[in-house]
């Protein structure tokens, strides 16, 4: 509960990353939030071990080359990451600004991917909330959630 707890925390601060165009740093927070989903999945497969970063294993194997594409994005070691975000290009000038500059395809991944997360985190809280509370999904909020999962995944956002 308490890593649920945890990913419900960084929510809000990752859509506000996003949406604000402070695509390394919401690069951050969802590689955080995306190891919290790598340590519940150790949980439910008792695989986990204390003190550990969480591997790529299990149902979220392939979030691994997602999660190296974030890395990317997060660290400044790599200049064309740097000129793409910290640059602006105009007709009378160009050069480094402090505003964050907005990418429609950077700002479509980082969102899409962020939803589906929060898909994968809805089936990962549900299993807690039965074991704890006997409390599930109706079939209403289960579609739901299939049904966003479709449209993310038809749209390219969980081609990682």
């Amino acid at each position: 509960m308490a890593l649920a707890a945890q990913f419900i925390q960084g929510i809000g601060i990752t859509e506000s990353a996003i949406s604000e165009a402070l695509y390394p740093q919401a690069a951050n927070l969802m590689k955080q939030q995306l190891e919290t989903l790598l340590a519940i999945d150790e949980i439910e497969e008792a695989l986990r071990r204390d003190g550990k970063t969480p591997g790529f294993k299990g149902k979220l194997r392939r979030w691994g080359k997602f999660y190296g594409r974030l890395n990317e994005l997060a660290h400044p070691s790599r200049h064309e990451v740097i000129k793409q975000f910290a640059f602006h290009f105009t007709k009378e000038s160009s050069g480094p600004t402090p505003i964050p500059q907005y990418d429609r395809e950077t700002f479509a991944r980082l969102y899409g991917t962020q939803a589906l997360m929060l898909c994968i985190f809805f089936v990962h809280l549900e299993k807690l909330f039965v074991e704890a509370f006997y409390i599930g999904s109706d079939d209403v909020e289960h579609a739901l959630v299939v049904s966003a999962k479709d449209i993310l995944l038809a749209e390219g956002i969980g081609k990682l």
